[in-house]
């Protein structure tokens, strides 16, 4: 039969892709060798696309399981924005920040975009639930976002680069943060945490905790190979701190 008989049977397929890295038409006989289906490629890539509804359904129960309410009573919200360009421009000209919790926008913020940046920054917050804990990636890893979140009392869970989140000392807080005495000892899947201060222009120093993870020396390789190409393409060489700190998650 053509059909894909169950949900579980479609799941196999739809992460076989990325899995097995196979074109269609090879994705295509390998269903059929596990007996999961028999369907031609351009079937195939329909049921993918027509799965897209079920797999946003799939992800928000999972999220709301496994990330929802944790036992301190604290909820994990993502967020996110994007931009909107107004006919006959070339430019950005609004962003949309977006605050989520269990699947749908509780927050939502529309500003006017400016400078060359992304955009993204934690001060776009204009309100956040008491008992909200803020995630969010490393665009919105900066200073002025961090202090203000800091600053509002504000719970957050964000990746950073420290070339855009400079870390000082809390004992001396003229002095950078010896990051790499901190990590250097970690083993593979290791956790760390310490304190460290976040200083942005005209706010006062905030204290945060800083979590790392040390990633596999497989995975390690991978992003510094990722970044030294990415540095090239803009025309410059990585610094060796960041291609210290490229072997852990921030």
């Amino acid at each position: 039969a053509r059909a894909i008989r169950t949900p579980l049977d479609l799941l196999r397929l739809i992460f076989a892709y990325p899995v097995l890295k196979y074109s269609l038409p090879e994705l295509s006989r390998w269903a059929a060798q596990q007996a999961i289906a028999l369907i031609a490629f351009p079937s195939l890539w329909e049921r993918y696309v027509a799965a897209l509804p079920f797999l946003r359904w799939l992800v928000n129960k999972l999220a709301e399981e496994l990330c929802g309410t944790i036992p301190t009573g604290l909820k994990l919200c993502p967020l996110d924005a994007t931009t909107f360009t107004l006919p006959g421009t070339k430019t950005r000209d609004w962003l949309v920040h977006l605050l989520w919790s269990g699947g749908s926008p509780i927050g939502v913020r529309v500003t006017k975009a400016e400078g060359r940046g992304n955009g993204e920054s934690l001060r776009h917050l204009a309100s956040v639930p008491e008992q909200a804990v803020v995630v969010a990636d490393r665009a919105y890893g900066t200073p002025p976002g961090i202090a203000a979140m800091v600053a509002q009392g504000r719970q957050f869970l964000v990746r950073f680069a420290l070339n855009n989140l400079p870390l000082y000392d809390p004992d001396r807080p003229q002095q950078p943060l010896d990051i790499r005495r901190k990590l250097e000892e970690m083993q593979a899947g290791e956790v760390c945490g310490f304190s460290a201060l976040v200083c942005a222009k005209g706010q006062q120093a905030a204290t945060v905790r800083v979590v790392a993870v040390r990633k596999t020396r497989e995975a390690a390789e991978q992003t510094k190979m990722r970044a030294i190409r990415e540095a090239k393409r803009k025309g410059h060489t990585p610094d060796e701190l960041s291609l210290f700190t490229s072997a852990f998650f921030l």
